[in-house]
């Protein structure tokens, strides 16, 4: 009798200890892999999400993060530079549709601003981008020569039940 309530109790400490060690290796897992999803940095699953700032701030390291940031700068420059662009070549699109030498001078004025704009915009769109591939690359390259998976196995053997924690 005394065997059996042993055996019982014993059972129910390994099931709720198995249990317990599931729900902590799953809750150490911090790692989730990272992609770029259009210009922000979100997590490369099925249903994976874009993560916000201080998501990436606990992910990240310092390093990685001042990174982030810039890339999101960059990307936020791009963006007014080729809405300036966008304003210029309307002026040159009103400059031809007009005609004539005050159309002729327009359309000459608007070239060279919306050039200027234009070029250093796509620079920029294309530098965060990479950056941000980049950043991503990073994490995960980092993450996978340090991050083992903690795995709990459990069965019968030989002399009854073993036990075998890997880490």
């Amino acid at each position: 009798m005394k065997n059996h309530k042993f055996l019982l109790f014993f059972s129910f400490l390994l099931v709720i200890g198995v249990a317990n060690a599931q729900s902590e290796t799953d809750s150490c897992t911090q790692y989730s892999p990272l992609k770029r999803e259009k210009f922000r940095l979100a997590v490369d699953m099925p249903n994976g999400s874009v993560l916000k700032k201080d998501e990436l701030k606990f992910m990240l390291s310092n390093d990685q993060f001042r990174a982030y940031n810039h890339a999101r700068r960059c990307y936020i420059a791009s963006i007014s530079l080729l809405s300036v662009s966008s304003f210029f070549s309307l002026g040159i699109i009103l400059g031809i549709i007009d005609g004539g030498i005050g159309g002729g001078v327009v359309a000459a004025i608007s070239f060279a601003p919306m050039i200027a704009c234009f070029i250093p915009g796509l620079v920029l769109i294309n530098y965060s981008s990479e950056k941000l591939n980049r950043i991503a690359k990073d994490y995960n390259s980092q993450y996978k020569l340090s991050y083992q998976p903690v795995k709990l196995h459990f069965g019968f053997v030989g002399n009854g039940i073993g036990l075998k924690l890997t880490f």
